[in-house]
């Protein structure tokens, strides 16, 4: 990997490689976002992306745009997120600078369409005006869901048609402008079928000359987490014979490669167990789910999340069986059966994920924004060797001790 820093201070790292004959792909990214702005301002900020994409890009609104990349290959994204403002793109290697000439454009050369954007807005406003009159039980449920998963924070709120019809498109536009006006602080990553010398000068006049005041940019920590202690809602919609159900553990944990690539395997562990018990043994669910997520940022928190759909029946007595299946992983560890399963699985996904582009897209960008050593990247197999019986049965102890457990689940009306 080649790593630059242009005098505006933007940083740029690049990653050749011969995976496939036609394909660049990128990204960039910077702390910020909307959590910069008061609880007023939530809504506009959230939405500037969506507003600034309906506009176009530099002097072209959408339908020209479509016209002028007939025949290239090449996609730009950027996004105003909670806690950073981000840029996605990729293209084949005759385009790269079609790419770089609207990720410039983002930053420096951005108008409002008005006409475009007020149909989006009216179509969002429209559909959620629908749902709203008549709610689908699954509508009622996720809502609920958003809402004590987030511990009814105003900034996760589920939107509505009122706040949708409420957003100011001028106001969105100023904070997408205001966020991407000054570029310091981005890190950008490129891997893919390039040679470094000759992308260095398309770089420098595209990203080295980006707008930028040499300014630290931090995020804030809006404390958007679940709440604490134990939580349970049962939600009564519809008329249909079939519930369906969500389980939450979650809290802070240590940061670091050893616990984060534990929690991964409890997750994926726990998903075969479930699948095990509740689908194949009891054949009472319907595709049942278990995922551990963990982000360092804003705090290093993680959350287990599992759900399935079942009879209203068997609510109970699989909730029941969930938790007993946890408990198994926190007495006795996961079996060496289970963990030979998983790490085969990721063994064998790694060495496919070493010939993939968005595979070291995703690493090194990863890596970078941590700090972290990018040269362990080639041997990240080798944290699997701490899955084991007795790490996994300390990490259970450690995590998923259900001290903070939410419950929330959806039953026709008449039970």
């Amino acid at each position: 990997v080649t790593e630059l820093i242009f005098e505006n201070g933007v940083k740029v790292n690049l990653k050749p490689t011969d995976f496939k004959n036609d394909e660049i792909v990128f990204r960039g990214s910077r702390w910020g976002g909307s959590s910069l702005y008061p609880d007023a301002e939530a809504d506009n900020a959230t939405y500037s992306s969506f507003i600034a994409s309906n506009s176009g890009n530099g002097k072209l609104t959408n339908p020209q745009l479509t016209k002028f990349m007939s025949g290239k290959v090449a996609r730009v994204s950027v996004s105003v997120d909670g806690i950073s403002e981000r840029v996605s793109g990729m293209s084949n290697v005759k385009d790269l600078e079609t790419a770089l000439q609207m990720v410039y454009n983002k930053f420096t050369n951005n108008h409002l369409d008005k006409d475009v954007v007020a149909g989006a807005i009216g179509n969002q406003r429209d559909l959620l005006a629908n749902m709203e009159a008549t709610p689908t039980p699954e509508k009622v449920y996720s809502d609920t869901l958003q809402s004590v998963v987030y511990n009814y924070h105003p900034r996760v709120r589920p939107m509505t048609s009122a706040r949708m019809a409420a957003l100011n498109p001028e106001r969105a536009m100023e904070l997408f402008k205001e966020r991407l006006a000054d570029a310091s602080g981005f890190e950008f990553t490129f891997v893919g079928n390039f040679e470094v010398e000759k992308i260095k000068p398309l770089l420098a006049t595209y990203l080295g000359s980006l707008p930028s005041s040499g300014k630290t940019h931090e995020y804030k920590d809006l404390g958007i987490y679940p709440p604490k202690g134990k939580v349970s809602k049962t939600v009564k919609k519809g008329s249909e014979d079939k519930a369906n159900v969500t389980l939450l553990v979650s809290g802070e944990y240590q940061p670091g490669e050893s616990d984060e690539t534990l929690l991964s395997a409890l997750g994926e562990i726990l998903q075969i167990k479930l699948t095990e018990k509740l689908r194949e043994e009891e054949g009472g669910v319907y595709s049942p789910y278990a995922r551990i997520t963990y982000s360092r940022f804003p705090s290093a928190r993680y959350q287990l999340m599992v759900g399935f759909g079942c009879a209203p029946a068997n609510v109970e007595k699989l909730i029941a069986l969930t938790q007993t299946e946890i408990g198994k992983i926190r007495e006795n560890g996961a079996t060496p059966e289970d963990i030979e399963k998983y790490v085969n699985n990721k063994k064998l996904n790694f060495q496919t994920n070493l010939k993939n582009n968005n595979y070291w897209l995703s690493a090194l960008a990863d890596k970078y924004q941590k700090g972290e050593d990018i040269k362990t990247i080639p041997t990240g197999d080798k944290a699997l060797e701490k899955v084991t019986v007795e790490s996994t049965k300390a990490m259970a102890q450690k995590y998923l001790t259900g001290e903070n457990f939410i419950r929330v689940v959806l039953l026709p009306e008449d039970k």
